[in-house]
């Protein structure tokens, strides 16, 4: 199938699994913003990670300060 192939030629196992990913999307859009919500009420990083799964250093960039010039939560290297 084609990237841009009309969804009435698509399978139904296919608009089903593009289905997961949109929802996939939309539940992970605010990740970082949960996460710092979280950890700002008192949750542990540790437990954050129990709970998503999301590993550690990846908790940290989020929580990182921004920094001018970089992307949310990416921290800058010297």
């Amino acid at each position: 199938m084609t990237e841009r192939e009309p969804i009435e030629r698509m399978s139904r196992k296919e608009r089903d699994a593009e289905a997961s990913l949109r929802e996939w999307a939309i539940v992970t859009r605010d990740r970082d913003d949960r996460v710092r919500a979280a950890v700002a009420a008192g949750v542990s990083k540790y437990r954050v990670n129990q709970l998503t799964g999301i590993g550690r250093s990846t908790i940290d960039r989020i929580l990182a300060p921004d920094v001018p010039g970089t992307s949310p939560g990416e921290a800058s290297t010297p």
